[in-house]
């Protein structure tokens, strides 16, 4: 049992990254939680599927493909960025039970695996992924609760009042430290909390876009813009980030995506007012 704490909060609690062991098989609080995660938006996806011309098999369907290839991603964008982990057993990769998925990774996987789907249905991508993309913010939000159990992506040290603390915190800190990182083992920033409160609000902003969108793609291109400028600064504030020549890949990546769909948006939204203005 390990103890998690947000001590300004008076909150305690002990939590064992392991929900429970059938045989030798640990079965983790992490893939648990992914796994409502899927859940819940499979549910409420096949709930409006329907209303927007498409089928309750195109949910399954897509749900199935883009999950086994967004995992398979995010676990590959993870191990390339942090190969040092690996270098001297490599049958690691294959061990996703105590975390290390790279969000990124996953979005990116999912987002091609959705694409090739339409493509062998003939359908339109962009308005295909508009009805689905909402519940991908809100999978993340939920999925973040997995970095909770297992007190992992948090961040530097913090006086606010909800800072956290836990003895696997703590552990990793130390190791921190060794590697001269300017990190002590007071309160750290929940990070994880910020990514999951923000992907709820993201949540809610696309499914009200949904309902009269402008243009097929918009829907995609804001949920692009609003994580992006979210995780660009939540990951300024990460202890863990992947790094590449000294920069923070998420970051960077995040910035990237802000002014490429930034750019499609606006570019789209210019082109409605120029067509409105010559009927």
């Amino acid at each position: 049992m390990h103890y998690i704490m947000f001590p300004k909060l008076h909150l305690y609690f002990n939590i064992d990254p392991v929900a429970v062991t059938i045989g030798n098989l640990d079965i983790y609080w992490y893939g648990i939680i992914i796994a409502v995660a899927v859940t819940v938006g499979y549910f409420l996806a096949m709930r409006i599927i329907e209303h927007f011309g498409y089928t309750k098999d195109d949910v399954s369907n897509v749900l199935m493909i883009s999950t086994i290839v967004g995992v398979v991603c995010a676990r590959m964008y993870y191990v390339v960025f942090n190969f040092d982990m690996f270098r001297d057993n490599l049958l690691d990769i294959l061990n996703l039970r105590t975390g290390g998925l790279a969000i990124y990774g996953g979005i990116i996987g999912a987002v091609v695996s959705v694409y090739i789907y339409c493509v062998h249905k003939k359908y339109n991508f962009l308005n295909f992924i508009d009805v689905l993309i909402p519940y991908l913010a809100l999978g993340q939000s939920i999925g973040r609760w997995g970095n909770f159990a297992n007190q992992e992506a948090f961040g530097v040290n913090t006086d606010m009042p909800w800072g956290m603390s836990g003895d696997l915190i703590n552990k990793e800190i130390t190791k921190l430290m060794a590697k001269g990182v300017n990190i002590t083992k007071d309160l750290v920033h929940p990070t994880f909390l910020y990514e999951s409160i923000i992907n709820i609000i993201i949540f809610i902003i696309l499914c009200k876009v949904r309902k009269n969108k402008k243009f097929d793609g918009s829907v995609l291109c804001l949920y692009m813009i609003l994580y992006g400028i979210a995780r660009f600064f939540i990951e300024g504030l990460r202890i863990d980030s992947l790094m590449f020549l000294g920069f923070r890949v998420s970051k960077v990546l995040s910035f990237l995506l802000v002014v490429i769909f930034s750019f499609v948006f606006f570019h789209e939204k210019r082109k409605q007012i120029l067509n409105k203005s010559g009927e």
